[in-house]
């Protein structure tokens, strides 16, 4: 199952970061998507980092959660950005074409 684990930043100006570990399977992605929305949601109005590169295992499960995120940080006004991102995910994104969505690159 992921993870999120909050980083302690150095200085309260830089936007709230968190790390994503773990693994996630098609069984778990309910109870993780519930986490990563409460997550964001208590961070409405703000801007939140979550580093990826922590994750145990990449697929499509992996980046559909991470998309699903992207839209509770639009319902919220987060500005939520994944950091980080391991290679194979971010290529495994490019061949759905949403690495630019992921990443926040045009």
């Amino acid at each position: 199952m992921i993870a999120l684990s909050e980083i302690q930043q150095a200085s309260s100006s830089e936007p709230k970061s968190f790390s994503i570990s773990g693994s996630l399977q098609g069984h778990e992605v309910r109870q993780a998507k519930k986490i990563l929305a409460e997550c964001i949601e208590n961070h409405s109005a703000q801007s939140l980092d979550i580093d990826a590169s922590s994750l145990d295992t990449v697929s499509s499960v992996v980046i559909a959660w991470m998309l699903s995120g992207l839209r509770v940080a639009e319902t919220v006004s987060c500005r939520l950005r994944y950091v980080n991102l391991p290679t194979l995910l971010f290529n495994t994104a490019r061949v759905g074409g949403v690495e630019s969505i992921l990443t926040g690159c045009e």
